[in-house]
């Protein structure tokens, strides 16, 4: 079911962008959420012929630089490298996997992780200062050449999907821009690690993990996100392009169809529902980020188009969300952080996570 024309969604995507322009509605966001909301510029620009990514910064970006901003920063570089063909973004973001690959980052770096079965053995682990660290093998699981980002917490060195998420993005992203074995091997090592270690194997989704080297435990193994899946899913099929390999395309499209059924998600008529809970005013991630998995659906859908019925499966997921927001948490052109209204706000975040499903709703109802 078509929701709107492709004008009408266009415009309607435009008003977010109109809003986060107007002097009147400026507010401070963090530095890694105006990183994703101009990444989607840059997609809905490429969607549209349209150039709101050229015109300038929009809001106040506020908080620390972290290896998340780096590697966030260097995946809106390529969009709008594949975008406006800016070179100088391209070349920022290639300068961002550098400095994380050789330990040079602003918190993190790139570790290689030793291979074998899994054991109670510890892992010596070198960090960006040169400190050691050990943790134990039985954590990390069994894999074939596998990479990880770490970075540290307090006093702690930290391994975790979400910094691993997003380099294994933008090393398939750069992998595809540039044709370099380098990256191709980087985000294939990380994907290999990722579906050995992050995945939930009841699911298919994506679990928010971290191995903590002061007391080597896994402290937030059961948490399922559903922005870290969102990204993976971008992820794997750009990286499924880049070698040919059909098993990651495969890949994605499960989790892909698991996130999309997956109840504790979603309400009991489909809509996401993820975020909603607590005081919509708190700018939380998961509150900014939660339209990272229609982005991710979106990207599958784009690469994916000769498996129709994928392509339908996400056409009327994407509506079911869209729907939602139009009908039922909007005020005039802003959007509420509860899906399922009524609509409380405005909130910068609020407006991000609809900014990405918006977008995600012109590209799945296009006229091809």
């Amino acid at each position: 079911m078509k929701t709107k024309s492709t004008k009408e969604l266009i415009d309607i995507a435009q008003q977010i962008i109109d809003f986060a322009a107007h002097p009147g509605n400026t507010t401070y966001i963090y530095s890694h959420q105006l990183q994703v909301f101009n990444s989607t510029r840059a997609l809905y620009d490429r969607l549209t012929g349209r150039k709101s990514r050229v015109t300038g910064e929009y809001w106040q970006a506020s908080g620390q630089y972290s290896t998340s901003y780096d590697l966030l920063g260097g995946i809106d570089g390529v969009h709008s490298y594949y975008t406006h063909k800016w070179y100088n973004h391209i070349s920022t973001s290639i300068s961002k996997w550098s400095m994380i690959t050789g330990h040079n980052s602003h918190s993190g770096a790139l570790v290689n992780l030793p291979q074998g079965p899994t054991d109670t053995s510890t892992l010596v682990v070198l960090d960006v200062w040169s400190n050691t660290y050990t943790i134990s093998k039985n954590l990390l699981g069994e894999s074939g050449p596998s990479s990880a980002v770490c970075y540290y917490l307090g006093n702690s060195f930290v391994i975790d999907s979400i910094q691993t998420v997003l380099f294994m993005t933008l090393s398939s992203y750069l992998a595809e821009c540039s044709g370099e074995a380098k990256y191709k091997e980087a985000a294939t090592a990380a994907a290999n690690f990722l579906r050995t270690w992050a995945l939930d194997p009841e699911t298919s989704l994506i679990k928010d993990r971290r191995i903590y080297s002061f007391n080597a435990q896994d402290v937030d193994g059961a948490a399922l996100s559903c922005h870290l899946t969102g990204l993976a899913i971008e992820g794997f099929v750009v990286l499924a392009s880049v070698t040919g390999n059909s098993e990651w395309s495969d890949f994605a499209i499960e989790i892909s169809i698991a996130a999309m059924r997956y109840e504790g998600w979603h309400s009991s008529d489909g809509i996401l529902v993820v975020g909603a809970d607590g005081d919509p005013s708190e700018n939380t991630p998961i509150k900014t980020m939660k339209g990272f998995l229609n982005r991710g659906l979106m990207i599958a859908y784009q690469r994916n188009r000769s498996n129709k019925p994928f392509c339908d499966l996400v056409r009327s997921y994407i509506n079911v969300q869209f729907n939602a927001l139009h009908d039922l948490s909007r005020m005039l052109t802003t959007y509420g952080v509860d899906w399922r209204g009524p609509y409380v706000g405005p909130y910068a975040h609020a407006q991000i996570a609809a900014f990405d499903t918006l977008v995600a709703a012109i590209a799945v109802n296009d006229e091809k």
